[in-house]
């Protein structure tokens, strides 16, 4: 839209629509298994979910041979620490064993980084990837599935979890994984507005929380620059 003299672009994006990283750091074996099934159908290595784990969680003790704690990172030049705690973004990444470039880009429009754990999947918003890593067996979900699924939300979406899991045209192993993983209601949202005046063109992302009904809205994070 304009206003003024300038170019208003204005877009919403439900986070809860995508994997919250930081639903490992309280040790969750399910959530971490359905991070290892997502990191298994973008075709990524499943090892991934190790080292994120040491990474996240409160202590320096590796947890497996996959994994890295702070004696890892103590040979790097130069060399850090592990942060021990939940991610604060998901660039973080960068500093975790394994996660290049490519496969923050590969992950990046499926996950983020939300300041709580145990936040479940939007059902409605999220991409039909994430109903495979739900599914206990992300392979009894195939693509005929999953557009069933998306398609089926139609233009009100799915009313409660329900409406899929007392769906018998779903594979069992899909059902029990979006009652255990899945919502229909989301709290956390980014917004991105692009503004160009001129030649001049700024952005600004802003994550906000939303609360009960009346509550003002909370500022996650917010970045701004120049394009």
């Amino acid at each position: 839209m304009q206003v003024e003299e300038a170019d208003l672009a204005t877009a919403v994006i439900d986070l809860q629509g995508r994997f919250n990283l930081n639903n490992l750091a309280d040790g969750n074996a399910d959530w971490f298994q359905a991070y290892k099934r997502l990191l298994r159908v973008l075709e990524l290595d499943e090892a991934l979910a190790e080292s994120l784990r040491d990474w996240i969680d409160e202590d320096i003790n590796q947890q497996t041979a996959e994994g890295a704690e702070d004696y890892e990172y103590a040979v790097a030049d130069p060399p850090y620490r592990t942060a021990n705690q939940m991610l604060s973004s998901v660039e973080e990444l960068r500093w975790v064993r394994g996660y290049s470039i490519e496969v923050i880009t590969r992950l990046r429009d499926y996950v983020t980084a939300l300041p709580e754990s145990n936040l479940k999947i939007n059902i409605n918003t999220c991409d039909g990837i994430l109903f495979m890593a739900m599914s206990v067996n992300p392979l009894a979900v195939d693509e005929v599935t999953v557009g069933a699924l998306v398609g089926g939300r139609g233009e009100e979406g799915y009313l409660s979890v329900q409406d899929v899991v007392s769906d018998t045209i779903y594979p069992q192993e899909l059902q029990v994984g979006v009652e255990q993983f899945g919502t229909v209601n989301s709290d956390y949202f980014e917004v991105n507005s692009r503004v160009q005046l001129d030649k001049i063109r700024l952005w600004i992302m802003s994550g906000l929380q939303r609360g009960e009904v009346g509550d003002p809205i909370s500022s996650v994070y917010r970045l701004r620059g120049l394009l």
